[in-house]
């Protein structure tokens, strides 16, 4: 009985574990279906339906959604509540029409006034027998993600766009740029022309340049102007900015500086009319620096002129170094600029050296910064090619530094031609020269009568041979007038040479000498009634050039035939 009575108990306590055991686990499984159902809840909304759509089981997110409650959808067609969120009969057609999971992408639903989007997947569950027991309606907001999708659409299609029209204005802007690079190329040749070709080939005179543009065109310019067999004129100008715009307002400095420099032998008078035709033509705030010099190799004497220009410097044969001071203010600037000539003698062995500011702004040697840098390099007794060089890597070293750069070395070679007879300083050394005495009027007369029939011999036409006697009358007649006055210890001499195409003429006389260039006009308003005071005058009308040397006392004219005066 005992026994019995405990195997009975062991089988009881057996079952009650057992029992224990499976309630413990439907305890899990229900705690495990109810958190799934709590999840399935709150995930995206999802309704279990018919095949005649009629509802048959929702999640509280499609309830959410709808805004009705388990007793109002179940056992309701569900395309009540889809059309009235803008879904379309073709829709819910297809729904009914699904034998397989497919998902109509993006259907827009009207939600609280707003329009939403939705992917609306269908599941469709089937029997064993391959029928639709129930079809899933499941809805995946995806607002968002298409909106970020369109706008990553709209983006690459704003790309693609974007990319196109910079292919276009690449294409565009090659055009353009080769339209420039041609203007350019044009431009520099333009430029090339108006530069000189070739540097001054002058007995006793030799002449070095170097032009850096630091751009393909610039606005550096620099001319060598021969006046005469003598005398020559050095022009360089810097025009205010860089490139193609400095480059054409440099053009017109060119034409204005040949126009005005033909017509006037003063630098300042040049650089005067200069200033009154580019303050007119170049624009506004564009201006010009300008030096302007005419060398004498008869007497090595040099006529200059500056316009806010770098000063030039002066090496002269013994080492000691000069600047050559003068003032005046830019061309282009201001109406009636005062313009005013200085006059330095040279030697022989003396190099000048003209430049533009751009060969010493940024430059440093040791101690020395920008203009005395550059006086320091010139003085290091190197050739001036490799001088130059140096300081251009020195100066393409410098941040930002961009200008032009022009450098002229003139340098005299041989000794002033004034040791000759002071008569026949004017004259060429091969020249046939007939010389003569004067003392009274009747000498000078005949003189003057002397050279008339030696251009009349020469077969020069009779109109200019008269013409060119009573310039030789006049200059003779003041000789006797105004250096002899009467007196028995000075004298007079008189000289000529005729060629086919050319002549000089000149007188020396011993007297007090006196400034040309502080003659009064004749035409002023306070002398033109008078009946004296216009010989100098008429006789520079009437010849290609006037000279007055040793302080007045030399008078030289040169006239060169033109081919309209050969025929008679």
């Amino acid at each position: 009985m005992n026994l019995t009575y405990a195997a009975a108990l062991a089988v009881l306590a057996a079952g009650l574990s057992a029992w224990a055991f499976q309630l413990r686990r439907s305890r899990i499984i229900l705690r495990s279906k109810r958190h799934l159902e709590t999840i399935f809840d709150h995930i995206d909304p999802i309704a279990v339906v018919d095949p005649n759509l009629r509802t048959l089981r929702v999640n509280r997110a499609f309830l959410h959604l709808s805004g009705r409650t388990f007793r109002e959808l179940l056992g309701t067609d569900i395309s009540q509540v889809l059309s009235q969120w803008g879904v379309v009969p073709s829709d819910l057609t297809r729904i009914r029409s699904r034998t397989e999971r497919s998902i109509l992408r993006e259907v827009p639903l009207q939600l609280g006034g707003s329009e939403r989007l939705f992917d609306l997947h269908i599941y469709p569950v089937l029997s064993s027998t391959e029928v639709i027991e129930e079809i899933v309606v499941h809805l995946q907001e995806v607002t968002q993600l298409a909106l970020t999708r369109r706008r990553a659409n709209d983006a690459s299609e704003r790309l693609r766009l974007l990319n196109v029209e910079l292919s276009e204005r690449n294409v565009a802007l090659k055009t353009a740029t080769d339209a420039i690079s041609a203007e350019i190329d044009v431009a520099r040749e333009i430029q090339r022309g108006i530069l000189p070709h070739s540097v001054p080939e002058l007995p006793g005179l030799k002449v070095e340049v170097r032009y850096e543009p630091a751009r393909p065109v610039g606005g550096d310019l620099y001319d060598f102007v021969p006046l005469d067999e003598y005398r020559i004129g050095f022009f360089l100008a810097d025009v205010s900015g860089h490139g193609l715009p400095a480059a054409f307002e440099g053009a017109m400095v060119k034409m204005s500086f040949q126009h005005n420099a033909a017509a006037s032998q003063s630098p300042a008078e040049v650089l005067r009319r200069m200033n009154t035709d580019l303050k007119k033509s170049l624009a506004p705030g564009h201006y010009v620096t300008a030096f302007y010099g005419i060398l004498d190799l008869v007497d090595h004497s040099l006529i200059y002129c500056r316009a806010a220009h770098p000063k030039p410097l002066l090496l002269r044969a013994s080492g000691a170094w000069e600047r050559l001071e003068s003032s005046g203010l830019f061309v282009g600037i201001v109406e009636d600029a005062d313009y005013r000539n200085a006059r330095v003698q040279l030697g022989c062995g003396d190099r000048l050296h003209l430049f533009t500011d751009g060969y010493y702004e940024g430059l440093e040697s040791g101690n020395a910064r920008g203009y005395e840098a550059l006086k320091d390099a010139l003085s290091q007794g190197i050739p001036l090619v490799d001088t130059l060089q140096n300081i251009e890597r020195s100066l393409d070293a410098v941040p930002a530094q961009e200008d032009d750069r022009t450098f002229i070395q003139v340098e005299l070679t041989q000794p002033a031609r004034l040791k000759r007879f002071r008569l026949l300083a004017r004259f060429l050394p091969q020249d046939p020269v007939q010389v003569r005495r004067l003392h009274n009027a009747r000498q000078a007369s005949e003189a003057a009568e002397a050279f008339c029939a030696s251009l009349a011999l020469a077969g020069w036409p009779m109109r200019v041979a008269k013409r060119l006697r009573l310039a030789a009358d006049e200059m003779c007649a003041n000789a006797i007038e105004h250096g002899i006055k009467g007196r028995s210890d000075r004298k007079a001499r008189v000289a000529w040479s005729v060629r086919a195409d050319s002549c000089r003429f000149a007188v020396h006389d011993g007297g007090d000498g006196f400034n040309s260039d502080a003659l009064p006009d004749p035409r002023s308003t306070d002398r033109i009634h008078l009946s004296r005071g216009r010989g100098i005058y008429m006789t520079r009308q009437s010849v290609d050039r006037l000279w007055f040397d040793h302080g007045g006392r030399t008078a030289t004219f040169f006239y060169k035939l033109k081919d309209e005066g050969m025929a008679d």
